[in-house]
């Protein structure tokens, strides 16, 4: 039966009609609109304190614009933005109902029975709009200092989104003294007009921090004594100008640890220069960065002599040169931010050797950067803070590992920022977020952190991610619908492994109770999964974020297409029809392999990494495959995975992996190979075992398998019979005969430094049924109780060859099924006799077999066929 007969159409109309009924119930989720004109508008980050008044001011075309002697020119420049947003087309209209005052104007405060910026910390502000007892209308934006004044008219730039305003008055401060962001990932860094792009939008988010450190530009690492070209040393001055225009302090960061010999006077007096550059060109934050090296190992003989061996004597060498460059640099520069390190043990609260010499011996003065309680931490508590205050004993900075991916380059981390707890402040000088190599992808994440960051007590995680996501799609509702269906689908991270929680909750809910409304609403999302993609490319208004993220825009349409697929295979199989579910069945091979297909050259142009999403469809897609099997009768595999190995990455990596019968998922073991080391397989119960076959590694890595080893058995798991010895190949294909033996597993002979990547690992066994005939092929493959592989024929069949499947014992039947692409008469043996129960109709042929006494199930070809592909033999028996 063909996808276009009658009875398919009315199965997929049938469908039509469920879904349709079901949305007319369901509430769909749509964007949220912008609050209608006079209602208090909703700011981020999220203000100390907001109070709204009664009246409401109308902007008119023509307004008194009233600028401080003082006034921040940068505050001056947004608010001249907001009024030309608003439809103002004059500002120096003295009888405008409408005046604006940026800067500190006390009167205009007091005319509103407002309390000035007096005793509020740095960087504060008051934005008032309402309407005096003498019935003139004013807005407000004044600041404690210049940065304070710009932020109040970044949050003008959101009070004002019409010409009507509800009247307000905003008191804010920040939480944490520095927020912002460390340009710190592995990889091909930023690019300079992303840099510049960047400033713009931390300034806009009230982020004043930002650390140039990308790992990758040779001069501040591998070369970081060479000079900067003049062509380059321009574009960092242009760089500094920026972020000063967007109140973003510009923190360099050198790397000298992988070749500075530390004793040497003249390597101090060259990082003392490049210093000296930066600060001509405006810079007044600097940091030595010493992470991500061996300290156990000089780079100079004269340091040993020195300094002498071991963590201790590599604290003390690191104390000598930031102590110099503190006394004959910062010092010496007024004006100048607090020197800043990056220690080797940059993590974790132990004390140490080297955390005890460098607490001692390092300037008091001297901030020390920290990534948590790992180098990414899930969670980092005030507590946590404590004790790494405790334990460095100077000021610290939080140098937080998230959203950047260099160590999942196939992931895009578009979740909120969570884990952070309110309080950070008070025992921290600040926080900055190693973003994304994306720099517009990160943009999400890092509208979280400013809001975090800003007021931390008032942090909401999931509020702020939708306001987030909100900014990044403009004011297009269509594009931000297809955003958030996006970002979902790649929400999980470290320090949140929750996994596309929107649509997880409409595939639990499918699986839960299978409702009409739960296959509708199942429906839905996985169309907008599809579908979001291509909406994007024509509504979002950011072209450096489509260029970013393309090829998971791409694998996340696949794998929409694919979840729709198996979704429509599971209806049709409970509206009973097999030909449809079956068609369905074929195709999710080639959809699930397009949707793995997508890859990135991140970071290495020459090297494709696999693009992942969250796996919830990728799970959802097996588990209705699981189902689908059930349904047919296929028996399910009793085979469980088992290691001695660390699972590098449970929710996207699993154990599983290895024995789903799909080469291109794998299992991940997160440590090297070593005696001892062991991957293996459960079979459930003791079976008679005729040979193995293991396929590891992957096309990136390539030497990701257990190089050298053993094939052991056994039949309890404790006395194991040892095999055949192995090596050299990723892929292990061993013949044992025949033994007995429930649990089969390959045994690492020797030491190595890759890791283990496992495809598939299968044991081959013989108590089933076996499958004979012609023409030759791969027989097993008919009934091995996995659809997704077949029986080809060699070619054509002639006169009277068939292929037959012979049980372990004669059963009584009540019907066959048969996946198979051929032409043949279906035959059952009973008794010593063949008898024929019908013929194949198509992919899916379902005969009822009359309750015969059957030990036997013979396909005879017909002259007509084509060379046949017999996917699967199912058996059903009486019970």
């Amino acid at each position: 039966m063909t996808l276009g007969t009658p009875s398919v159409r009315r199965i997929r109309g049938a469908l039509v009609a469920v879904i349709s009924l079901s949305l007319a119930v369901i509430p769909v989720e749509t964007a949220t609109a912008a609050p209608p004109p006079g209602d208090a508008a909703v700011v981020f980050p999220k203000p100390q304190s907001t109070t709204t008044r009664p009246e409401t001011v109308r902007i008119p075309h023509t307004v008194n614009l009233v600028v401080a002697d003082n006034a921040d020119r940068s505050a001056v420049g947004v608010v001249r933005e907001v009024l030309d947003a608003a439809g103002v087309r004059r500002v120096d209209d003295r009888h405008s109902p409408l005046t604006v005052y940026v800067g500190r104007h006390p009167d205009a405060l007091g005319a509103l029975d407002i309390k000035g910026v007096e005793g509020m910390g740095a960087e504060g502000y008051v934005v008032a709009v309402g309407t005096g007892k003498d019935r003139r209308s004013r807005i407000v934006v004044a600041g404690v200092d210049g940065a304070g004044t710009f932020y109040a008219a970044q949050t003008l730039r959101q009070v004002v989104t019409g010409q009507t305003v509800r009247g307000v008055e905003i008191r804010d401060w920040p939480s944490l003294r520095w927020r912002g962001v460390v340009e710190g990932f592995y990889g091909p860094p930023w690019s300079h007009e992303a840099r510049l792009d960047s400033f713009d939008f931390f300034g806009r988010h009230k982020m004043n921090l930002y650390f140039y450190t990308p790992k990758d530009d040779p001069y501040l690492r591998a070369e970081w004594r060479r000079p900067y070209p003049p062509d380059q040393l321009a574009r960092l001055g242009e760089l500094v100008d920026r972020a000063t225009a967007d109140h973003v302090e510009f923190g360099y960061v050198l790397s000298p640890g992988l070749s500075i010999c530390y004793s040497r006077p003249s390597e101090t007096d060259t990082l003392i220069a490049k210093f000296t550059t930066l600060h001509q060109l405006g810079a007044r934050m600097f940091v030595i960065a010493l992470d991500d090296i061996d300290y156990q190992r000089w780079n100079c003989d004269e340091d040993r002599a020195a300094f002498g061996t071991g963590a201790a004597a590599a604290a003390k060498a690191q104390a000598h040169v930031i102590n110099r460059v503190q006394r004959e640099f910062i010092a010496t520069h007024p004006g100048t931010q607090p020197l800043q390190t990056v220690p080797t043990e940059y993590w974790g609260t132990r004390r140490s050797a080297y955390t005890d010499t460098l607490a001692s011996q390092v300037d008091p003065a001297v901030v020390v950067q920290w990534t948590g309680l790992d180098v990414i931490s899930r969670t980092i508590t005030t507590q946590d803070m404590a004790a790494a205050h405790a334990n460095f004993q100077h000021p610290m900075l939080i140098w937080d590992n998230y959203p950047v991916n260099d160590y999942v380059p196939g992931r895009l981390l578009l979740g909120p920022l969570t884990g952070r707890e309110p309080g950070l402040g008070a025992s921290s000088t600040g926080l900055a977020a190693n973003p994304m190599s994306q720099e517009q992808a990160s943009k999400p994440a890092l509208f979280t952190v400013a809001d975090y960051t800003w007021n931390d007590t008032a942090y909401d995680p999931a509020r702020s991610w939708a306001a987030g996501l909100a900014d990044l799609a403009g004011e297009n509702n269509r594009a931000l619908a297809a955003l958030t269906t996006f970002a979902d689908v790649n929400y999980s991270s470290r320090l949140n492994e929750r996994q596309a929680p929107r649509l997880s909750a409409d595939v639990d809910q499918f699986w839960k109770t299978g409702s009409p409304a739960a296959v509708a609403r199942l429906h839905n999302a996985l169309r907008q999964v599809r579908g979001a993609p291509e909406v994007l490319r024509e509504s979002l208004p950011n072209p450096g974020f489509l260029t970013e993220t393309k090829p998971w825009l791409d694998a996340t349409q696949a794998w929409g297409q694919a979840g729709l697929t198996a979704l429509d295979m599971l209806v049709a199989q409970r509206m009973g029809n097999g030909d449809l579910a079956w068609a369905r069945r074929q195709a999710l091979p080639g959809l699930v392999a397009t949707a793995r297909s997508f890859t990135t050259d991140w970071p290495d142009p020459n090297t494709k990494v696999p693009v992942v999403i969250d796996p919830v469809i990728d799970r959802f897609v097996k588990a209705a495959i699981d189902e689908n099997d059930r349904w047919l009768g296929v028996q399910p595999s009793r085979t469980s995975p088992v290691t001695n190995l660390p699972v590098y990455n449970e929710s996207q990596l699993p154990l599983d992996n290895m024995v789903d019968g799909d080469p291109d998922t794998y299992f991940w073991g997160g440590a090297p190979a070593k005696p001892g080391t062991v991957v293996g397989v459960d079979l459930g119960r003791v079976r008679p075992v005729t040979g193995v076959d293991v396929q590891m590694a992957k096309p990136d890595r390539l030497d990701d398998y257990i190089q050298h080893g053993v094939v052991e058995y056994s039949t309890d798991g404790t006395a194991w019979t040892t095999g055949p010895a192995f090596g050299s190949s990723p892929r292990v294909t061993v013949d044992l005969g025949s033994v007995q033996a429930r649990f089969v597993r390959l045994n690492a002979t020797q030491e190595q430094p890759n890791w283990v990547v496992v495809r598939e690992f299968e044991a081959h066994v013989a108590d089933g049924p076996s499958v004979s005939g012609a023409p030759a092929g791969d027989f097993d493959r008919a009934a091995d109780n996995r659809p997704h592989t077949a029986y080809r024929a060699s070619r054509t069949p002639t006169a009277g060859e068939a292929l037959t499947l012979t049980l372990p014992a004669a059963r009584t039947l009540t019907k066959v099924i048969v996946l198979a692409d051929a032409r043949a008469e279906v035959q059952v043996r009973s008794g010593g006799r063949w008898n024929t129960i019908g013929r194949l109709s198509g992919g899916y042929t379902e005969l009822p077999a009359r309750g015969l006494a059957a030990d036997a199930i013979r396909l005879m070809w017909t002259a007509d066929s084509p060379a046949p592909v017999v996917s699967e033999i199912v058996p059903h028996y009486a019970r």
